[in-house]
């Protein structure tokens, strides 16, 4: 079962981005008959993005067991996909600050190396959170790109050792960048598509055998986005 949940999630993951990339090449033929002015941000409005993502975890890491540094040892935590908001809001037609979160999902937590014959050493469950600054290209009409960048944060909710005990993860905060595009159907009602990255490390602790584990670990989280933008 486990097996095949994962399958889904993956299958999700890369419907998702394959979505998103045939919608970026199709949308520049719809540009025609479309007018800069008819589509455009005002200074006040308000954008709520519903959708769901994709997310990525590009991580490495380094651990030690009572203190000696595990040679050879790893740790490889697994995709998700969850539903995310976000809201946009825009101090000028071209110029926004958005803050987006997410539903907390679970990421598994495998040994990898000399610790693969572990299997699952835990479960995470986090939340991931962007506020960003972003600049808004509105003279094509319906298709407005975006691009902005600010801070990521990672919050851990709770966490369940499996191979290890006493599994403790730490918050992190660190630069994050995102691009995208929303794609208006009428001045309030469109659909959007993004690809964001942060870069964060976290540290970790946890007993193995009676034994001190540490891990400090790069999460460097990739996230792809796609569904329904509506404009106030």
């Amino acid at each position: 079962m486990m097996q095949l949940l994962k399958s889904i999630r993956s299958s999700l993951g890369a419907l998702l981005l394959r979505w998103i990339s045939a919608t970026i090449l199709v949308l520049p033929c719809l540009f025609n008959g479309a007018t800069a002015q008819e589509f455009q941000p005002k200074t006040k409005d308000v954008v709520v993005r519903v959708g769901v993502a994709g997310l990525h975890f590009d991580s490495s890491s380094s651990l030690t067991l009572a203190g000696a540094p595990l040679s050879g040892a790893g740790i490889r935590t697994s995709n998700n996909v969850t539903a995310t908001v976000e809201l946009d809001y825009y101090f000028l037609p071209n110029v926004s600050a958005s803050l987006t979160v997410g539903i907390p999902p679970v990421t598994h937590v495998d040994g990898t190396g000399v610790l693969a014959p572990i299997g699952r050493l835990g479960d995470i469950r986090y939340g991931l959170a962007a506020f960003l600054i972003k600049y808004h290209f509105t003279e094509w009409g319906r298709f407005q790109p975006f691009a902005g960048g600010g801070l990521g944060y990672f919050k851990v909710f709770n966490t369940s050792g499996v191979g290890l005990n006493n599994l403790d993860v730490e918050d992190s905060i660190g630069p994050a960048f995102q691009i995208g595009f929303d794609y208006m159907f009428t001045r309030q009602i469109g659909m959007f598509a993004s690809v964001s990255h942060a870069f964060m490390n976290t540290h970790g602790t946890a007993t193995f055998v009676g034994l001190p584990v540490t891990a400090d670990v790069k999460l460097n989280p990739t996230v792809v986005q796609g569904g329904l933008a509506v404009r106030f």
